[in-house]
């Protein structure tokens, strides 16, 4: 919307920072283009028929509703469980591909990559009060979803802050790294602003390992093996003692720390600085 003069400077900002949720950010966009009028509503328009035609006929916003969808059908799945991972339609993929070509991270062929994951994940601690009761369904889920992306997962439970960290040192230097494209590495734990906590921590200062020594493990000089290669960092933890609340994965978070990190690592935050995370089980 920016490069064809719909929004200035100012209202991509507000659309990016002022919301923290995709729905949220959808709607204040819509709204913002609505109020501009019909030139700037039908310049909009236009752009999602360019950027996504599946999109474009689902929302129903061709001009002449009789007229039958280009998109190809879906073909129709075989019994069973629903995948987590839904391929996106051949046309939307190609018309991608021509369009924003240079934009565009290329992947490596399924045949050759050897993507890997890591998962760890601390449910039980030192002081059973601190138990994270539900961790092991959230653990279950998001090792499913790696999978289907194709992901080999490793996975590690109940460390100590010195264990997390030689676990994360020990991952960063898999072979396999260099015959892949990119990794997730998730962290689920209780945790403090700058920190996550091991399994032996008491309290907020004991047993911490701290955020930025884990992007300083997967930077560019620690970590050759994927050197250029996105590395997406998710942290479930509580980021402080106040109470919040956050009822879906998307993150609240997305900015680095003060760290130097390289911008092919994507850290992601299930809460932002200070609130409490709470799990519905």
């Amino acid at each position: 919307m920016q490069h064809v003069m719909v929004l200035n400077d100012g209202e991509v900002e507000d659309v990016k920072e002022g919301q923290t949720r995709t729905k949220d950010k959808a709607r204040c966009l819509i709204d913002m283009v609505r109020k501009k009028g019909a030139a700037a509503s039908e310049k909009f328009i236009s752009r999602i028929k360019e950027r996504d035609p599946s999109l474009y006929h689902t929302l129903q916003l061709d001009s002449q509703p009789a007229q039958q969808p280009s998109v190809p059908q879906q073909e129709s799945r075989p019994a069973g469980p629903v995948p987590w991972v839904i391929p996106s339609t051949a046309e939307f993929v190609t018309h991608t591909q021509q369009t924003e070509a240079d934009s565009i991270y290329k992947i490596q062929d399924k045949a050759s990559r050897q993507r890997l994951a890591l998962i760890i994940n601390n449910i039980e601690f030192e002081k059973a009060e601190l138990k994270r009761n539900g961790a092991q369904q959230d653990q279950e889920q998001m090792k499913k979803l790696l999978e289907e992306l194709g992901y080999s997962v490793e996975l590690h439970n109940d460390q100590s802050a010195q264990e997390m960290e030689s676990t994360l040192r020990h991952f960063s230097q898999r072979e396999e790294h260099t015959k892949s494209d990119s990794t997730f590495v998730v962290l689920m734990s209780h945790g403090v602003r700058d920190g996550i906590c091991g399994k032996l921590s008491q309290d907020e200062k004991t047993d911490i390992l701290k955020t930025d020594k884990i992007f300083d493990i997967f930077n560019t000089k620690n970590c050759a093996g994927l050197r250029g290669k996105p590395k997406v960092i998710i942290i479930q933890a509580c980021r402080g003692g106040k109470t919040g609340l956050q009822t879906s994965s998307i993150p609240l978070c997305l900015t680095s720390p003060n760290t130097g990190l390289q911008t092919s690592s994507i850290p992601l935050c299930l809460t932002s600085p200070k609130p409490t995370l709470y799990r519905f089980v």
